[in-house]
């Protein structure tokens, strides 16, 4: 009935989430989405951006429901490695150039796919460039959560990472 109205929206894609989180879900994803454009920033923004990082972390979880899902936790770690000694401005490109790649969307629990970037060798799964962006968002500002719903490999990698530097400067 108001297809315009962004509250209606969000309220929607809420909705169809309580009702069938599996038949709905992409439906719900494009709604909220169209929230989030529609009006980037304020209250209704950030709740449709929570409630697509639910989505993230029901998609992440369905592949493996037990537990941390150890290639994502592999990727974080990766991530943290590649990020130690990167630089400023390097790092600041290769997150820049992950995150527009992730704006058309990651296909986290598709393990064939293979993208290339120009600012980092070989080539990356979806799941690892999430991995990349959440790391480098927590680099970048440590209390937030991109929403990607790895929140919970992520600080397994960061207790590896810790454990395996504490073990290079010890010996």
């Amino acid at each position: 009935m108001a297809p315009d109205d962004l509250i209606t929206t969000y309220n929607l894609a809420q909705a169809l989430l309580e009702l069938d989180p599996e038949e709905h879900r992409d439906e719900a994803d494009r709604l909220l989405l169209k929230v989030i454009e529609a009006q980037p920033y304020g209250e209704l923004a950030n709740k449709a951006k929570d409630l697509r990082g639910s989505i993230a972390a029901r998609d992440l979880r369905s592949a493996q429901p037990e537990g941390l899902r150890q290639d994502a936790v592999s990727y974080c770690l990766q991530a943290l490695q590649l990020f130690e000694g990167m630089d400023q401005q390097r790092f600041i490109a290769v997150l820049s150039e992950v995150a527009a790649v992730g704006q058309g969307g990651l296909q986290i629990n598709e393990p064939g796919t293979a993208r290339t970037l120009k600012n980092l060798p070989g080539t990356w799964s979806d799941l690892a460039l999430a991995c990349l962006i959440h790391v480098g968002m927590k680099r970048l500002t440590p209390d937030q959560d991109s929403g990607l719903g790895i929140e919970a490999e992520y600080q397994e990698a960061v207790r590896l990472f810790e454990c395996d530097r504490r073990n290079r400067l010890y010996g």
